[in-house]
């Protein structure tokens, strides 16, 4: 451990700095390995959080998991320009975007955890059923890009923002 950092030595003496993990533990009695142990369990306690995010919560549109993985207060930025706070809003806006966007698909492309934040690579995707950024119905089929970034606290997400290509949606809604 040098500063914050987890160093493995490589062959020939050569070091490679692996990952940022937190400052030191200051109980007693808690050692190295149990800490590092402990913070590798938060990062894939968050990585499982953004993946029932997505599976649950939007592939199968229940909103019934959103108390178990959003904080009461979380606040969200949609890339279709929406900005909800609470499982209430954020409930409805699943509702509004799923209801435009029939067979909605959010499929995790690359998840990268740090400290209490996630970025996930995303591709998103539907059938364009329902008026979507001023767009009337087409029946297409659509997908997009995009990136999401979540931020946790005790466990839950208690800020993400969505930024999606929303040039290249509209491309599709408009052809």
């Amino acid at each position: 451990m040098i500063g914050d950092s987890l160093v493995l030595y490589g062959p020939e003496d050569g070091q490679l700095t692996l990952f940022t993990v937190g400052p030191r533990p200051r109980k007693p009695g808690i050692g190295r390995r149990s800490w590092l142990a402990e913070r590798m369990d938060e990062l894939e306690w968050h990585k499982r959080q953004v993946r029932r995010f997505y599976a649950e919560i939007w592939n199968q549109v229940d909103t019934a998991a959103i108390p178990e993985v959003l904080d009461a207060a979380v606040t969200f930025r949609g890339s279709l320009g929406s900005v909800r706070t609470g499982h209430a809003e954020f409930s409805a806006y699943v509702h509004e975007v799923t209801g435009a966007l029939a067979d909605y698909r959010c499929d995790i492309e690359r998840l990268v955890a740090e400290g209490d934040q996630v970025v996930a690579k995303m591709m998103f995707s539907g059938v364009h059923r329902a008026s979507l950024l001023g767009m009337p119905a087409t029946g297409r089929r659509v997908a997009w890009a995009g990136a999401a970034f979540f931020s946790f606290r005790d466990g839950l997400v208690a800020d993400l923002w969505v930024l999606g290509d929303l040039a290249g949606l509209q491309k599709q809604l408009s052809e």
